[in-house]
């Protein structure tokens, strides 16, 4: 059902499977899994509990074969839709660069279910060391898209996950509560930081209604900026329509600028890096000619 829904949209958009990013949330785990294996109840039960460490589970083979058990049929759902240039890191997680013309992008996509386990995940989900080393490992002068299922406040390592991901230039794309969100939060520090929670595009959840974000990063004049379109379904028109709680008013998009340089603009600081460096070789070698021609001879 739902590769049929994602193929039919994808259609309708004429976007190719390779252009699409998943990651797993709690409903994407076999939860016979852990009943019919006591190992993997009693590895997760500790796990969640902070007994045992994520990062020794993912380092020990027979665990993390245990804990993957828990995604055989979402992995034979999702490899589907993993494009040939991501980079697969032990079925965890994954990483790829989506450069463009104007920018250099690097889009992640983390596992914050795999400890998922009933309805009292919050806090007790963690992603380790292991996982939060791929935001770690990103050029400064590049866009970093994250896509969790959760929100950060969500797993029990929240702090060291958060710190990372506001470190740097980041949008981090999340779900889970229905109930979509924009943020854009600078810390004291200069860090600025887009935090975007989905909606549902189906709900029966009371208090919620359909709904759903269309995004955008627009390139003009050399500035760089994630522009926004928040759609919400309106019972009584039957029709999704502008969320006006999250735009100014009269506008149906909301704009985040980017702190981050264009490819131009890197290119122009290699370029004049580069000369200062071979004007400084120069400079010194012309220093040490001169030196040579006014040493007294001997």
């Amino acid at each position: 059902m739902a590769e049929e829904w994602i193929d039919g949209l994808s259609s309708i958009q004429e976007i190719e499977a390779k252009n699409i990013y998943m990651v797993p949330g709690n409903h994407d785990i076999q939860r016979e899994s852990e009943k019919e294996n006591r190992n993997l109840r009693r590895l997760v039960d500790n796990l969640r509990s902070g007994i045992d460490n994520i990062d020794d589970a993912y380092a020990c083979k027979e665990d993390l074969d245990l804990l993957q058990l828990k995604f055989q049929n979402y992995r034979n759902f999702a490899i589907k839709y993993l494009s040939s240039g991501c980079k697969n890191v032990e079925d965890v997680y994954w990483y790829c660069d989506k450069n463009s013309d104007s920018m250099k992008i690097k889009i992640v996509g983390l596992n914050t279910a795999i400890l998922a386990k009933n309805d009292d995940d919050k806090q007790k989900l963690r992603l380790g060391k292991f996982q939060i080393k791929a935001l770690a490992a990103t050029d400064p002068d590049e866009l970093l898209i994250v896509l969790t299922h959760h929100p950060l406040d969500w797993l029990g390592d929240s702090q060291d996950v958060t710190r990372w991901l506001e470190s740097k230039k980041h949008i981090h794309l999340s779900g889970h509560l229905h109930d979509q969100e924009t943020k854009h939060i600078q810390r004291g520090g200069g860090a600025k930081f887009i935090k975007i929670m989905a909606g549902a595009a189906h709900t029966s959840l009371d208090g919620f209604s359909h709904s759903y974000n269309l995004a955008s990063i627009l390139s003009v004049d050399d500035k760089i900026f994630l522009r926004i379109w928040p759609r919400l379904w309106s019972d009584k028109n039957k029709e999704f329509r502008v969320d006006v709680d999250l735009v100014s008013e009269g506008s149906s998009y909301t704009d985040h600028p980017l702190d981050i340089k264009t490819c131009n603009e890197v290119f122009l600081g290699e370029k004049l890096s580069n000369e200062k460096i071979e004007r400084d070789e120069s400079y010194s070698r012309s220093e040490e000619h001169t030196s040579e021609l006014q040493s007294p001879n001997t």
